[in-house]
């Protein structure tokens, strides 16, 4: 295989093998373990015959893109401000740098660990002013809704206000209509109290004629009452006379019959003895 064929294996496999996760583990290494890691990717220049970047390239350019992907961070949503983003990129940048400043105290090059402090100093400085900007931003912010929260209640206590005027309005007006009725049914209760009045003499008058009438009444009553209990008495006598008399009518009749009979078995004797006369005299 040719040395291009070789250089991409080794992209495809050991390098990514060997700077897996680089920018979180590399500045924690020991020389030692640099010069290993170093070793093997001179090893795999030698196999392949193809010129290889060393492993600190690898570091130094994984920071710089991480660092670029940190400051082009997207923040699109409308919830964050301009001070917001900046913010984030700035404490992100910071958070990586620091890791980079506390990972270049075992680097030899004591250039590059001054130079990653002073980048993190200004870096955490302008991470302290766009906070302060971003909380007085968001102070303002909050402010403003506050006014427009307590513009909203005051609006809405003036209408609250004014629909109770006009409740108080409805009211009085409905009680200056309770007071006339009130009046109108005083005056009312006056003419209905002075023909009660009047009512209530009419009546002792018609009462006393009535009680005389009442006592006119009761005594025709009591003495119709005994005129009735005279007339019962003679209903009854005359009822039992008269079943008297139909006993007496029904004695008579059962004698009647009796004679009746025997009259008709007299008659009925004579006709025969006649009959036996007749015969005599003809013989």
């Amino acid at each position: 295989m040719g040395p291009q064929v070789l250089k991409r294996f080794y992209s495809c496999t050991i390098e990514s093998i060997l700077t897996g996760c680089i920018t979180a583990w590399y500045g924690n290494c020991s020389s030692s373990d640099r010069k290993t890691l170093q070793r093997v990717v001179c090893t795999a220049q030698y196999i392949t015959g193809a010129r290889l970047p060393a492993i600190q390239d690898l570091y130094i350019r994984r920071c710089q893109r991480k660092a670029l992907k940190i400051v082009k961070w997207p923040f699109t949503s409308s919830k964050y401000g301009n001070g917001m983003q900046m913010a984030c990129q700035h404490r992100a940048l910071c958070m990586f740098v620091f890791t980079l400043c506390s990972s270049s105290l075992s680097l030899e090059n004591s250039e590059d660990s001054a130079k990653v402090r002073e980048v993190s100093k200004r870096l955490y400085a302008q991470l302290k002013e766009s906070e302060k900007r971003h909380k007085e931003e968001r102070d303002r912010m909050q402010f403003s809704r506050r006014l427009d929260e307590q513009s909203k209640h005051l609006q809405w206590v003036e209408g609250e206000a004014g629909e109770r005027g006009q409740k108080v309005e409805e009211l009085q007006r409905l009680l200056g209509g309770m007071e006339l009725e009130g009046a109108v049914l005083r005056g009312k209760i006056a003419t209905s109290e002075a023909e009660l009045l009047q009512l209530r003499a009419a009546k002792e008058g018609v009462t006393e004629e009535l009680e005389k009438e009442l006592a006119v009444l009761k005594e025709k009553i009591h003495h119709l009452d005994d005129m009735l209990k005279s007339q019962q008495r003679k209903v009854r006598h005359m009822i039992e006379q008269l079943q008297n008399s139909r006993t007496v009518i029904q004695e008579r009749e059962r004698v009647i019959r009796d004679l009746e009979e025997k009259v008709a078995f007299l008659e009925a004797e004579v006709k025969m003895r006649a009959k036996e006369v007749v015969i005599e005299i003809k013989s």
